[in-house]
């Protein structure tokens, strides 16, 4: 394969797999209607292939990333779908916790879930499946440029054509344009912050022991997405939805629940990538663990009174499986990252170089280079 298209497969897969992920393993896009899933391509796909781009470029990691996609649920909800605001659209005020205008039940729900699974875990798998460029930039200016634009367009085409046939919608809702401002501001905040603010990984030291299994870490992380989605998830048919323990105060407990056991599962993650033995095994298992439990919890949500929609993200469910395998199946995955790869910077375009014991006598002196938490976790891994 020439350079050109192979250059282009990590970007065909991103914009194709983030809405495969995000709605139609989810469930919420029923399969009768998949032949939509293109129009989903430019929000969704090219949302999370910009969002990667304007990362590695600016040499950030992973908590930009969480970043941008807190605010890319402020952009789809605030500004596409509005359902951020509407007390309409999706049955969004019924979730509870409705509070100057906002859904704060629904906003904190699908927080969570574009954070994780519009951007973090098809960014995750991606660059899983091609790991020589995971520190690297897909795209040149002019594409970058492109993707924008794009995104844009899938911004507009939720607007004008997918929110006014969302459940529950109603044509005559007017969102107080200081509201529209307030969600800009949020975005704009939060976009100078992942991208400018953030620091880039430092050197911090790495911290000696081994992390609990992969396979640990994949129970670890699927309980926790369990948990943190059926919180604020509501109840009920999709037309009257209530919140799990009842309106009112109720419905901040389970918000805060829903925040807590996200920073548990986070903090886990990141106090575990600090060791020695953090390998992409272990990547694999965090993106295995949360892709398995969101077509769980999708499947609770959009399909117990459907069999044919069961069937689908059963199917859904034991694919997803597969892939996990492949990827923790191949040659290398367990070991460790090379402390050559450990000091690389985030956009280095040199081949990731094998530390196997005995090709290098200084190998031993320099798996003790220090390093920053959230390098460790986005280091590469070696090479197969």
């Amino acid at each position: 394969m020439s350079d050109r298209p192979r250059a282009m497969l990590p970007i065909l897969v991103l914009i194709v797999l983030t809405p495969l992920v995000a709605e139609l393993s989810w469930g919420s896009l029923p399969i009768q209607v998949a032949y939509a899933l293109p129009f989903l391509v430019p929000v969704y796909g090219c949302g999370a292939l910009l969002a990667r781009e304007l990362v590695r470029r600016t040499g950030r990691g992973w908590a930009s990333l969480l970043l941008l996609g807190v605010a890319y649920e402020v952009v789809e909800d605030g500004f596409g779908l509005r359902a951020m605001f509407s007390p309409h659209t999706y049955h969004a005020a019924q979730w509870g916790a409705r509070v100057l205008g906002v859904n704060w039940a629904y906003t904190e729900f699908n927080m969570i879930y574009h954070v994780a699974f519009t951007i973090a875990v098809p960014i995750l798998i991606t660059e899983l499946m091609f790991p020589a460029r995971r520190h690297q930039p897909y795209l040149r200016t002019r594409g970058l440029v492109i993707t924008a634009v794009a995104y844009l367009l899938g911004v507009a085409i939720l607007r004008l054509a997918v929110a006014p046939n969302a459940p529950g919608a109603n044509t005559a809702d007017a969102v107080p344009v200081g509201h529209l401002i307030v969600a800009g501001t949020v975005v704009l905040a939060l976009g100078l912050t992942a991208l400018l603010i953030v620091p880039k990984p430092t050197h911090r030291p790495i911290v000696p022991g081994t992390p609990p299994p992969p396979w640990l870490i994949g129970v670890a992380v699927a309980a926790g997405t369990v948990l943190a989605l059926r919180l604020t998830a509501p109840l009920g048919a999709a037309g009257d939805p209530h919140p799990l323990f009842g309106a009112g105060w109720p419905v901040l407990a389970q918000i805060a629940g829903s925040l807590a056991v996200t920073a548990v599962v986070l903090t886990i993650l990141w106090r575990s990538s600090l060791r020695t033995g953090w390998s992409r095994r272990h990547l694999v298992a965090v993106a295995g663990g949360a892709l398995l439990a969101h077509t769980i919890v999708g499947a609770s949500l959009f399909a117990s009174t459907n069999p044919a929609e069961l069937i689908t993200l059963a199917v859904f469910a034991l694919l997803e499986a597969a892939l996990i395998i492949a990827l923790y199946q191949r040659r290398l995955d367990s070991r460790p990252a090379s402390s050559d790869q450990q000091r690389a910077h985030p956009l280095s375009a040199d081949p990731i170089s094998d530390n196997t014991p005995g090709k290098d006598k200084n190998s031993a002196h320099r798996s003790n280079s220090p390093k920053d938490a959230e390098e460790v976790l986005d280091r590469p891994a070696v090479s197969n």
